[in-house]
Parts: C-alpha cells; structure tokens; sequence
C-alpha cells in the first residue's frame, strides 16, 4: 500500500526593508514644518524633546573619543611612523578642505552681498586685534589637560584627544596587561555605538520638534530675511560639496553611493545645526563600511576639533 506525502511548501514572503533612518529622519522634518505652521502653541512645547536628543548625543561622545582613539592608538602599537603619516595626511586635508570653504565663502559674499539689507550685531565682547593677543604659549599648554576628569566633564575634545593619544601609545608598550585593558576599551566602544544607535531611533521624533519649535518661535518673518544669506549658505555648501564629490570621483568611489551612505548625519547636521551631534554617527558608519577603526578613531575626532 503505498503512502501519499503531501509536501506543503510556505509561499514565498518578501520581507518588508525597514525605511532607512535618513528617509525618516525626512518625514520628521516635513512633520516639523506643517506643526510649526498650523499649531504654533504645541510646537513651542516642543523645545524639551529636541533639547533631551541633543543632551543625549552629546553624553556619549566624550566616551567614544576616549575609547575609540586610545584603541586606535593602541593598535598601532609602537609604529610612530604609521601613526605621523596618518597625522600628517589628515592635518594636510584639514587645512586643504578649510582653505576651500573660506575661498567659497569669500567668494559668494563678494558675487551676492548677502548680509545687505540685514541689521546684523555682533554679540559679545570680541577685542581688537584678536589675532595679536592670542598667547600660543598658553594656547599650547592648555592642549594638556590638568586633571583628565575634569577636561572630559568640561566636554574639551583637544585635551581629551591629547590623552587618548598619550594613554593609547602607553598602553601598546605595557604588553599582556595592555591588552586587557584594550579589550574593555573594545567593549566601551561597540556599547557607546550600540547606544548610538538607540539614540539615533527617536531622532525623528527629535528632528520634527527641533523643526517645529524653530518655526514657532522664530516665526516666518525672520526666516524671510534671512532667506537671501541662508540661500547663499546653501550655495556654498552645495559648491563645497560638488568638489568633494569630484575628488571622490577621481579617487575612484561613487559620489552619490558615498552620499547616501553618509545621508544621516548629514540631515542630522542640518536639522540639528550642531556638528557635535554628528560625530559617533559618522565613526559607526565609517566603520561599517569598512573603514580601519585606527584610522576612524584618530582622523574623525581631529576633524571635529577642526569644526569640519
């Protein structure tokens, strides 16, 4: 007597992608400006959630910089001369990128003038002859940092980094012992990205009422005169960028692929208008894409001291 099996095979489903965060992060700035339009009240409530996002980004980066850079360092080992042509490369970019946007720059208020017409204070205190007065001395010493705890808590990046540096190169000439240590460095950084990526979740929500509470407070009537200076911001940065792009391409990557892969801190960067928001976003994604984590952890903390 022969059996009948019956074979049921599942249909095939097609798994839904998640929508990546930059498309999100999009929906939540549209979310922002029709709240700051319609329910200007609300929006004005809104201030805390974009303020506790904020906090919240700026509370892991002085841990990644320590972390990520001391394990950089320490991968290095004792090769100082890997470790000078890195420096020398980037200082080199640094100058280069900054010497470009400041040309831009010039350049564009030249051509459009964009300030005319606009009641512009300068605020604060600035002396005369600012350059003349800086003590380099002082300047200088004050990359050491007197007590480490104390430069971390105060958010100082250059001492922080100087540190790092310093505890790094120690750590790879202290053998076994030096490795454990780098193995709980190692830990630190994955959970600070692990973190990061918790943060990053609520940052539409956050881009939506940073957006709108702008829009409310600040109302459309500033946002109009200043509509030619910040259309001219835009266009430099739009010529900054199609350069960048350009070296990109003669370096051999795809520009547009490069872009998309970097399109969250870069709308970040916009809706936030903070740099420092960005910093442990732009090191995960590097380093999932595959770049060293010596050369993340040391290149990417230098740029933002740069305020690149």
């Amino acid at each position: 007597m022969s059996g009948i099996t019956c074979s049921t095979t599942a249909s095939p489903v097609t798994a839904k992608r998640k929508m990546p965060l930059w498309v999100r992060i999009l929906i939540g700035l549209a979310v922002g400006i029709i709240l700051g339009f319609m329910a200007p009240d609300l929006s004005k409530a809104l201030a805390p959630i974009g303020t506790a996002f904020m906090k919240a980004i700026k509370m892991i980066v002085i841990p990644l910089i320590f972390s990520a850079v001391t394990l950089g360092i320490y991968k290095m080992g004792t090769n100082m001369k890997e470790l000078g042509k890195l420096s020398l490369i980037a200082f080199i970019w640094f100058y280069a990128a900054t010497g470009i946007a400041m040309v831009i720059g010039l350049a564009l208020n030249e051509i459009f003038h964009p300030a005319s017409g606009l009641a512009l204070e300068m605020s604060g205190n600035v002396p005369k002859d600012l350059a003349k007065s800086v003590d380099w001395g002082k300047f200088f010493l004050d990359i050491i940092p007197d007590n480490i705890v104390s430069a971390m808590a105060g958010q100082k990046i250059i001492p922080t980094l100087f540190f790092s540096v310093c505890f790094g190169m120690a750590l790879a000439r202290t053998g076994e012992s030096g490795g454990k240590i780098a193995e709980i460095l190692d830990g630190i950084m994955h959970a600070m990205f692990k973190l990061t990526q918790g943060i990053l979740a609520t940052a539409p929500v956050a881009v939506a009422a940073i957006i709108a509470w702008v829009l409310a407070s600040q109302g459309t009537k500033l946002l109009i005169a200043m509509g030619k200076l910040v259309l001219v911001l835009y266009i430099g940065l739009f010529v900054l960028a199609a350069i960048f792009c350009t070296i990109l391409f003669f370096m051999g990557f795809n520009p547009l692929a490069t872009l998309r892969k970097i399109a969250e801190p870069l709308l970040l960067a916009f809706t936030t208008n903070s740099s420092e928001v960005t910093l442990p976003v732009h090191m995960k994604i590097l380093e999932e894409n595959g770049m060293p984590n010596k050369v993340v952890s040391l290149v990417i903390p230098l740029g933002y001291s740069f305020n690149l």
